[in-house]
């Protein structure tokens, strides 16, 4: 176990992290109300600035990208081929979000397509509420909004995420930048476990 490649897991959990959020109470309602109607509405961006939500979509994307170079060097000094490393970051989840990272150092579009390809790029970046269940059969979610805030009801989860899509050169979706930065993520633990690096 490379105690090095450890703390750089650690730091793409913190990267994820921030960008969830599971208290819905730190989302308050706005309430406007007069003697003939009241209007509930909601924003989830929490004060955060475009470039807030940004920073945190492209600081998930640098941890997850920039882990090739780091594993590479511990097996490196581990004296075992670097090849095997390699071919986790091959993967199609990992050569898009590198990708990404490479656009945001070096501009758009990258050369030859990038890694991937596809020309991925991001649109759209925001703040949401995704309701998630809990993945059986019958399975339910709800969150209701009343003068008293947001409650969730069912066997579910709900939760504000700062999220993109993700799109290749013609416009069309590749995914989720969420699922596709945590998809990431399972990738480079579970193939570094398979090396031994975590």
């Amino acid at each position: 176990m490379d105690s090095f490649v450890v703390g750089r897991i650690q730091r793409i959990y913190a990267a994820l992290g921030a960008t969830v959020e599971g208290d819905l109470a730190a989302f308050p309602l706005i309430v406007e109300d007069d003697d003939e109607s009241v209007l509930l509405s909601q924003d989830f961006l929490g004060g955060l600035s475009d470039a807030q939500l940004s920073n945190l979509v492209h600081s998930l994307i640098d941890n997850i990208a920039s882990l090739n170079d780091h594993a590479r060097r511990a097996y490196k000094r581990a004296g075992i081929d670097q090849s095997k490393v390699d071919d986790i970051a091959k993967s199609h989840v990992l050569l898009v979000i590198s990708d990404l990272w490479n656009n945001d150092k070096h501009g758009y579009p990258p050369r030859n397509g990038g890694n991937s390809g596809l020309l991925p790029q991001i649109t759209d970046v925001k703040r949401i509420l995704r309701m998630t269940t809990a993945g059986e059969a019958g399975s339910v979610t709800a969150v209701t909004f009343g003068r008293d805030g947001m409650k969730t009801t069912g066997d579910g989860s709900a939760e504000v995420i700062v999220t993109a899509e993700v799109v290749d050169g013609a416009g069309a979706p590749i995914g989720d930048l969420h699922d596709l930065c945590a998809k990431g993520l399972k990738l480079w633990e579970d193939g570094l476990k398979a090396l031994r690096l975590l």
